[in-house]
């Protein structure tokens, strides 16, 4: 199982910019960083520790195929790439220099406001979290064949119970590898 201590990102800058709304010209060395948070931030939590390590394993090794290929490709990215463009909105308009933040602006364009900018952001933020609770509940409905997910060691993240925040906080609502808990159910009885 990988320590964490070296990372490997499951999307590419240049990925990243490809399929989503992020411009080509937006330096590169703006997004690694936060490529690498959204990881931490956003996907670790969602699927816990040993199944975010043995996908790392999967890719560094070349062995992603089959049931694993499906669940990055189809589920993982996406989360990744919303996430990703939701962290960066709020940076696009800045630069961080050794006197200061400065706000950019150009001859030909105009900056948005706050408002504009939160909406933007808020906009995104709620097709990153679509495609996160569609992570879990595929995980969910698929657990069996994904040995790793639920599976909880010391010192490793438990998977989120989902992805939408209502701004009520519940204690102890994740799941923990059992897919039926916080919807009211005890473990082996159906969610249907």
């Amino acid at each position: 199982m990988n320590s964490g201590a070296t990372q490997t990102l499951f999307i590419t800058v240049q990925y990243l910019k490809d399929n989503t709304i992020i411009n080509d010209n937006v330096d590169g060395s703006l997004l690694q960083p936060i490529i690498k948070t959204t990881h931490d931030k956003y996907l670790h939590p969602l699927i816990g520790s040993p199944l975010y390590y043995a996908l790392q394993d999967k890719v560094i090794n070349n062995t992603l195929t089959g049931n694993y290929k499906v669940l990055m490709d189809d589920y993982i990215i996406p989360v990744l790439l919303h996430y990703s463009t939701y962290e960066a909105v709020p940076y696009f308009a800045f630069k961080f220099r050794n006197k200061g933040v400065s706000k950019q602006n150009s001859d030909y364009s105009e900056p948005a406001d706050l408002t504009e900018l939160s909406y933007v952001r808020d906009n995104i933020r709620d097709t990153a979290q679509f495609y996160g609770e569609r992570l879990v509940d595929y995980l969910c409905s698929n657990s069996s064949l994904f040995s790793e997910y639920g599976s909880i060691g010391d010192g490793d993240i438990a998977p989120s119970s989902g992805d939408y925040f209502g701004g009520i906080h519940i204690p102890n609502r994740n799941r923990n590898g059992d897919c039926t808990f916080g919807y009211g159910l005890s473990g082996g009885q159906s969610i249907n």
